[in-house]
């Protein structure tokens, strides 16, 4: 009889997957309260499970993907930060079915949401992506 998966497996599968995009200093699968200044780097945050059918085990894991980049001086924060997420989504795109662990990444049919926060004492330009990834019981 197949298990239930874990969102937290999905978290790590995704944070190795995004580790790959050599732009980012840092990938962490987790919430992070203080980046020591280093830029750019993604989080991966739960954020949900929705059981597709009642008779098996077939999850759907939600996550929220978030970019950071430090404010800089040169006034091309959001050029770097365009050109990552591009990045970033297309690793995305072509890897939705190849994991291993889930069979399908689908994004949320909503934007992605952006803004300025301040962190570690520094400005940074956030974007958070909202995903979805179809894990098969027992994976």
């Amino acid at each position: 009889m197949p298990t239930m998966t874990s969102r937290k497996t999905s978290r790590g599968q995704l944070a190795t997957l995004l580790g790959q995009v050599t732009t980012f200093v840092n990938v962490y699968d987790h919430e992070v309260k203080n980046f020591d200044g280093r830029s750019p780097v993604a989080t991966i945050h739960s954020d949900g499970t929705m059981q597709e059918f009642p008779w098996c085990l077939r999850e759907w894991h939600r996550f929220i993907v978030t970019l950071w980049w430090k404010r800089t001086d040169d006034d091309a924060t959001e050029d770097y930060l365009d050109d990552l997420a591009k990045d970033v989504r297309q690793k995305l795109y072509d890897n939705a079915e190849e994991s291993g662990y889930w069979a399908d990444i689908k994004f949320d049919e909503e934007f992605s949401t952006q803004d300025y926060v301040i962190l570690d004492g520094e400005m940074y330009r956030r974007e958070m992506i909202r995903l979805s990834c179809l894990v098969i019981g027992g994976a």
